[in-house]
């Protein structure tokens, strides 16, 4: 009995001395599980200040120019027109001439097709008097960029020497294959030769263009 008093007054002891102890682990734990620190909006505002303080009325008031504006809207009138289309005319740029023998003129031709702006986006050069055979190619008097119809003078004119006709269409304003040969024509008195065109731009009214 005296025995069993005494384990009790040891236990008693025990828990009064490691009851402080045991709370306080306790509180630790709690500790544990929270967060150490608490933000606030206010706190985050406040800790993303600039460091520099600026004031704003004393800016600089020059600011660099932004990107040019876009222009709205296109110029009108028909000298507008005209310059935006450039080689391509309303109407037709016609160069007609009398050849006199075309043989040796040739070289001449292509030299004003290449370095003349006239002859160059002129629509259809006009020539008569070509005093070609019939026996000549049309290799040898091909022009760049242009197509070329002829018309020869035959033995139904009676004549030996001279006439002939023939003519070149720019292919910038009308392709070769809507250039078509609709008629010949050779007498004593009059030689002709009538092609039927196609160009590029072409009133709504009209569907093609007949040269003679």
């Amino acid at each position: 009995m005296k025995f069993q008093c005494f384990a009790w007054t040891i236990l008693f002891v025990i828990l009064f001395l490691c009851g402080p102890t045991f709370q306080t682990f306790q509180q630790n734990q709690h500790a544990v599980s929270t967060p150490p620190f608490k933000y606030t909006p206010a706190i985050l505002r406040s800790l993303n200040r600039p460091s520099v303080n600026v004031n704003k009325n004393n800016l600089d008031p020059y600011t660099p120019p932004g990107p040019k504006p876009r222009k709205r809207g296109r110029k009108g009138g028909v000298r507008e027109r005209l310059k935006r289309r450039r080689s391509r005319p309303f109407f037709p740029e016609l160069i007609i001439g009398n050849a006199r023998s075309r043989n040796n003129k040739v070289d001449e031709l292509r030299a004003c097709t290449n370095y003349l702006n006239e002859c160059r986006c002129a629509s259809l050069l006009c020539f008569s008097e070509t005093w070609f055979q019939e026996s000549a190619s049309d290799s040898s008097f091909d022009i760049d960029n242009f197509c070329l119809k002829r018309s020869d003078r035959t033995k139904a004119s009676n004549k030996s020497r001279g006439g002939g006709t023939f003519l070149y269409i720019n292919e910038k304003w009308c392709h070769p294959n809507n250039v078509h040969v609709k008629q010949q024509l050779c007498t004593p008195d009059l030689e002709m030769l009538t092609v039927v065109l196609r160009p590029f731009y072409l009133p709504r009214e009209f569907t093609k263009a007949t040269v003679n």
